[in-house]
């Protein structure tokens, strides 16, 4: 029997990584209304820890729907707001396990050009999958403050990898798919990167496009203007968007549409198999030519 504090309607920023959900977060944190939680990894993973982030709805039992829903009840009240939003994208490949906890929630799923979001996503594991800079000892401090103590032994040895570089694995970042961490060993992060775009991708939007309209919203980074931010307040069910849209004024970088990180006809040729159905399947160019930009922007 499942009990205690309820969340109403959250809003879920969901997306592939690279591909705009800090964005997202930044600009609907900007109405006053909301709290945002930022990537509470150990939160969505209690009880579940030993698995990879592929949760389906089974996994979603009372004792760990209740540990959620408070968790996020306790972010509200501390941030003294009434409308909850939640960005992380591991959340892209378990999105029934999310709407068994959340069965009214609001998903708002943004997308990127494969061809964009792929070679970033590599880049990104290069820089951040080693080492602790500043901004990550300030989300190592968050995940110590989300984890409860049965959680810490299954991600002690992994902090300890990512700090020091040992150990004989590939370092991964972003959503844990079954297998891909022998992918990546065996294959590389380029096209172990594309694997986990397209699965994020087409998990999400599968999903969400069996949702009612009022309940899932699918959104391009690359589209995005102030008509759709509006869009988007609305669909979310919040009370105007002077707040949000200023923020979007300021943070999105439409200039910026052409930059993306080059790729070899050897890497292109590596990832066409991921990059060229998934892009299909979202309504890109069927093509990775280079005219076939994308929007850069603050993620």
């Amino acid at each position: 029997m499942m009990g205690g504090e309820r969340i109403s309607e959250p809003i879920i920023l969901i997306g592939a990584p690279r591909s705009g959900t800090t964005l997202l977060a930044d600009l609907v944190g900007a109405h006053p209304d909301v709290a945002v939680a930022r990537e509470p990894r150990l939160v969505w993973r209690f009880g579940n820890d030993g698995r990879s982030d592929e949760l389906r709805a089974p996994h979603a039992r009372p004792e760990v729907v209740d540990h959620i829903h408070a968790s996020f009840a306790a972010l509200l009240r501390d941030e003294g707001r009434t409308r909850l939003a939640e960005k992380t994208p591991a959340n892209s490949v378990r999105p029934v396990f999310v709407d068994a906890v959340f069965p009214d929630a609001r998903f708002v799923h943004i997308t990127r050009n494969g061809w964009g979001a792929v070679p970033s996503m590599r880049s990104f594991w290069e820089r951040r999958g080693t080492g602790l800079d500043g901004k990550q000892m300030r989300k190592l401090q968050r995940r110590f403050r989300e984890a409860r103590p049965s959680q810490l032994r299954h991600y002690v040895p992994e902090l300890i990898r990512r700090a020091t570089g040992a150990g004989r694995h590939t370092s991964l970042y972003g959503p844990r798919l079954a297998g891909l961490q022998q992918m990546a060993d065996e294959l590389g992060r380029l096209e172990a990167a594309a694997m986990q775009w397209r699965a994020c991708v087409e998990q999400t939007s599968s999903f969400g496009r069996t949702l009612p309209a009022e309940r899932y919203l699918e959104l391009r980074l690359e589209d995005l203007d102030a008509d759709a931010i509006d869009a988007m307040v609305s669909f979310c069910g919040l009370r105007g968007s002077d707040q949000v849209l200023a923020r979007f004024a300021s943070e999105y970088e439409g200039e910026a549409a052409t930059r993306r990180a080059p790729l070899s006809d050897e890497e292109r040729a590596l990832v066409s198999p991921y990059v060229l159905p998934a892009n299909a399947w979202l309504g890109y160019a069927a093509t990775a030519d280079e005219d076939d930009t994308e929007v850069g922007s603050r993620r």
